[in-house]
């Protein structure tokens, strides 16, 4: 088996940095986390990462820095990569399998609210958040905000659009360990392709 990219997208809350991480562990790829970085650069500017997203909508350089990260690995040839993050697959569009993993905000809010609830450091949400409802709110912002700034940095690709995938999985309903099967599952075709 070659080594390859896996640019991993998804809904919020549908577990793309669990699976990210299992998927680098098991195929000894190198696992790179845009949320992790947006979340730095938040924290950097003493934000949360709602406000981080709103003040990104009109300040492009909350984007680019983080996308910069995507276009230097997308031109470097380097594989063995599992790259997440929204718009991996944007940057990676012409040498990676493409996987987005679908959840709805309320099933996401479900999971994330759970989360929380057994480790209160987890939480990088806006501080007005006090329910699991909040919570769903605020999953709806941040897609709305993506939608705005993606739609205008990248306007010839939509996040969203399940025809710039190679694999759409929804995994709703699905635990940790049936998600994880499910997707290992689904990439076995693309992942023995030399």
């Amino acid at each position: 088996m070659a080594n390859r990219i896996i640019a991993l997208s998804g809904s919020p809350g549908s577990g793309k940095s669990t699976i990210a991480k299992k998927l680098a562990a098991k195929l000894g790829y190198e696992h790179i986390s845009m949320g992790d970085l947006r979340r730095q650069l938040a924290r950097d500017r003493g934000m949360t990462l709602e406000d981080f997203n709103r003040w990104s909508e009109t300040h492009p350089e909350g984007d680019y820095d983080a996308d910069q990260l995507w276009r230097d690995l997308a031109t470097s040839g380097r594989t063995g990569i599992i790259a997440e993050g929204r718009m991996a697959p944007y940057f990676f569009r012409r040498s990676a399998i493409k996987l987005f993993l679908e959840l709805s905000p309320a099933e996401a809010a479900e999971r994330i609210w759970s989360r929380w609830q057994q480790n209160q450091a987890a939480r990088n949400e806006g501080s007005a958040i006090n329910t699991q409802a909040d919570l769903e709110r605020s999953l709806h912002l941040r897609i709305q905000s993506d939608e705005r700034r993606y739609g205008q940095y990248y306007p010839d690709f939509d996040v969203f659009d399940q025809g710039n995938y190679d694999l759409w999985i929804n995994v709703a309903g699905l635990d940790e360990t049936s998600q994880f099967a499910t997707i290992w599952q689904a990439l076995q075709p693309f992942l023995d392709e030399k």
